[in-house]
């Protein structure tokens, strides 16, 4: 998702086309909005408010909602419409809903009338010159993203798959290449630690509905210039297939995690159990790191990483094995001191009798799990192996299709330490 975008020239619309002196003057303003999904709802609530809000300069009058078409959705393959059809019926608006934009009687009817301005969020079709042109001031995109990060249509998914630490909106102006217009404003928020697609969508959406409000204003007023993109720096968000939830579990925990949240709720983050899909709903990295290739399993061979734990910190839990030296005792029964050692660390988990395998489980020695495998299935959590590291699964996804905490899923499935997520 950080493939860099082709630096072309922008094909904005002259920004001359429409004097902005003396537009503050006028109080009325036709717009038509064109958006499609959940994400367009608070943008298009927000201008048919507007007008009731008795603070408020301007009123922008919404003279056509332009949609896509209904869709069959669900087992039942039923119709449904789209989101912003359903609240624009509900505030009173004209729907259109059109299969596509090229036909020349669609460019004559909304040439017919005479918006000031287009307002398109999530739109899914392309809007040819002809079409770009109509508006008297501007066609004004609003884009779930800092741009020109992430153009494209998974800038939300992007952000958290990167781990960034903020995330925001952009309004521009639009032009026939893919996000490439002149920006006019921009509206950043964090992102949180346990940030989810879901999360982030619902966050930017209302933070979009305000800023075209704020956009129009400032347009109106001549209080913004356009500023066109640094095409160099462009980065790309391309839209999300089913197999982008695939988890690859050679990759780090901070990674897998930050999959996972991205992925959800669409297209969900997801692996393979004995040929069974199981999908992943949260997860936890463990701060645990080794030297070992990934997928090493905790053998009879292996020291195990409590040298930087206090021994009466271990000794106080009631959960945890007996700790003598900070090692485990020698025995046939337990894990043996080796000189395969795993690194100190002062984050190690503490040892517990639920985590590692005690005698009646114990892996082969000199054993090299490959990546995703089950480590410890006792105790309410699920432990596997990732990258050079460590996680734990707290709620999943069976055949069953219902969505379990861990504790949960294992009282009805059973999971064998040793197997293996691909």
């Amino acid at each position: 998702m950080n493939k860099p975008s082709l630096n072309r020239p922008s094909n904005r619309p002259s920004l001359n086309k429409a004097s902005l002196n003396g537009l503050s003057l006028n109080r009325e303003f036709n717009i038509i909005f064109m958006g499609t999904p959940d994400f367009s709802v608070p943008a298009l609530k927000a201008l048919a408010n507007n007008n009731s809000m008795p603070q408020n300069k301007y009123k922008y009058n919404i003279s056509l909602v332009i949609t896509q078409p209904d869709r069959p959705k669900g087992r039942g393959r039923k119709m449904m419409p789209p989101p912003v059809k359903q609240a624009a019926l509900e505030l009173g608006l004209e729907v259109f809903q059109p299969e596509s934009m090229k036909e020349q009687s669609i460019i004559d009817k909304l040439a017919a009338l005479k918006p000031d301005f287009f307002v398109v969020v999530a739109f899914g079709h392309k809007l040819s010159r002809e079409l770009l042109d109509i508006p008297a001031i501007y066609p004004i995109n609003i884009h779930a993203s800092l741009l020109p990060d992430y153009r494209g249509s998974s800038p939300i998914q992007a952000a958290i798959m990167n781990m960034d630490k903020t995330s925001g909106i952009t309004t521009m102006i639009m032009d026939t290449e893919l996000d490439t217009g002149d920006m006019l404003l921009q509206a950043s928020t964090p992102l949180a630690e346990n940030e989810t697609g879901q999360s982030l969508h619902d966050k930017l959406s209302q933070i979009g509905g305000k800023l075209i409000i704020e956009t129009l204003d400032a347009v109106v007023e001549n209080r913004i210039t356009p500023k066109p993109q640094d095409h160099a720096r462009a980065t790309y968000a391309p839209m999300l297939k089913k197999e982008d939830g695939r988890i690859d579990w050679c990759k780090e925990p901070e990674q897998i995690s930050a999959q996972v949240r991205a992925m959800t709720p669409w297209p969900g983050a997801f692996t393979y159990l004995n040929g069974k899909r199981i999908k992943i709903m949260e997860v936890r990295p463990v701060d645990i790191k080794t030297d070992l290739p990934a997928g090493t399993l905790f053998s009879a061979n292996t020291l195990l990483p409590v040298t930087d734990i206090p021994a009466d910190t271990l000794r106080s839990s009631s959960n945890v094995l007996p700790v003598s030296s900070n090692l485990l005792p020698t025995s046939s029964n337990v894990l043996p001191t080796s000189n395969n050692v795993f690194p100190t660390s002062s984050n190690i988990l503490p040892v517990s009798s639920n985590l590692l395998p005690t005698s009646s489980n114990v892996f082969p020695t000199d054993t090299l799990l490959p990546a995703g495998t089950i480590i410890s299935c006792d105790c309410n959590e699920i432990y596997v192996t990732a990258g050079s590291g460590v996680l734990t699964i707290l709620q999943l996804q069976g055949a069953s299709g219902k969505c379990m905490c861990s504790d949960d899923f294992l009282r009805g499935n059973r999971l064998d330490t040793g197997e293996c997520f691909l």
